[in-house]
Order: structure tokens, then sequence, then C-alpha cells
């Protein structure tokens, strides 16, 4: 006997109406300060990481941070000065573009971040300051990006590979197993994006 399922379809920019897409796109861009104090505050614990092993890898990872941190202010920045022409489905997906690609770099450097912590250093501070920041960090992408899951998936992605390589890598017993529990976290990220998206989904 043969169990159906009936799969959910694949969320996009084309399953919504551009009176809906457009304003779910111009919330990815609000609250600038919010998101450059974040920025500001993972950054600092980076460089306190460094600060503390003198490991220049956590260096590099606090340079990337703050180059992309730049970047994304300044594409907010330029996103602001356009808002008001962007009037299409098409011209809205380009900035979700630009926007998936910063987020998903800054969540890639974070998890890098946790990767080095475990594998480069011995220090157990900052194993903890790393994976607390990351896991803080990603808490923030349902609340930001809660209209589009694919964004979220890109951000968890991007995070999620280099933190369970690096507890893979451990090759201890607890690390990994939380390395097998670990996605079980991140996909609830994923879960509560996806339960949005039937919402604004044109009918």
């Amino acid at each position: 006997m043969k169990v159906l399922r009936k799969s959910r379809p694949a969320f996009t920019g084309r399953d919504i109406a551009p009176e809906i897409y457009i304003p779910l796109v111009n919330s990815l861009y609000q609250e600038g300060r919010t998101l450059i104090v974040g920025y500001f505050a993972t950054a600092s614990s980076i460089v306190l990481t460094y600060w503390k092993t003198g490991n220049l890898l956590l260096l590099a990872c606090a340079l990337a941070f703050s180059l992309v941190a730049v970047g994304r202010a300044l594409d907010m920045r330029a996103y602001a000065k356009v808002r008001a022409t962007v009037k299409s489905s098409e011209s809205a997906r380009r900035w979700e573009i630009r926007y998936g690609i910063g987020a998903a770099s800054s969540l890639a450097i974070l998890g890098l971040w946790c990767y080095f912590g475990l594998t480069r250093t011995s220090d157990p501070f900052v194993s903890l300051v790393s994976f607390t920041a990351t896991i803080a960090y990603v808490i923030g992408i349902t609340g930001r990006n809660f209209g589009t899951s694919r964004l979220v998936v890109a951000q968890i992605m991007s995070v999620a590979v280099p933190m369970i390589a690096g507890l893979l890598r451990m090759g201890e017993p607890f690390h990994l197993a939380f390395a097998l529990l670990l996605p079980c976290f991140m996909s609830r990220s994923h879960s509560f994006a996806s339960g949005y998206a039937p919402i604004f989904s044109t009918p």
C-alpha cells in the first residue's frame, strides 16, 4: 500500500502578488540600526576571541565580518534611496537577492569562526563565545526573513555546514552527538519561516 504525500510547493517571489511581495522586500531593509548594532556586538565578540588567543584566523574572521557589515550598510542605504521606484516584482527580486548574498556571507563567516574556534584553538572560551553569539544571530533570521523561506534556507546552510564540520572534526562522542542535534535546532528557523509562506501566497 502506497502512501501518497502532498508536497508543499516551492515558495518564491513569483507566488506572491506584487503589492504583497514588494512590502516584504521592503521589510528586509528596515531597522538598519538594529542590524548595525548586531553587527557591532558580533564583530566585537570575534575580536575578543582573537585578543584572548592571538589566532590570526580569528582576526581574519573579524575583518571579513566587518567588511560585509559595511557592505550591507551601504546596500541598505542604497535601497532607501530607490525604495520609492521599486514598483515591480522583478525589481524587488533583484534587491532580495542582494540582501540574501550579504546575509548568507555574514552567516558563513560566523560558521567559519565557530569552525576555527573548535579546530584551531584549544580555548573553551572561544568555543563558548563563538557558538553562543552565532546561535543568537541565527535566532534573528526568522524575525527579519519571515516571509521569504528561501533566504532562511540559504543563511542556515551557510552557517550550519562549517559549524557541523567543526564538531565532526573534533571526533569526540559528545561533539559528534551535538553535530547530529544541531540541524534540528537550525531547522526550526526554516519551519517558522515556511509556516508563514502560505499566508502570503496568492491562490
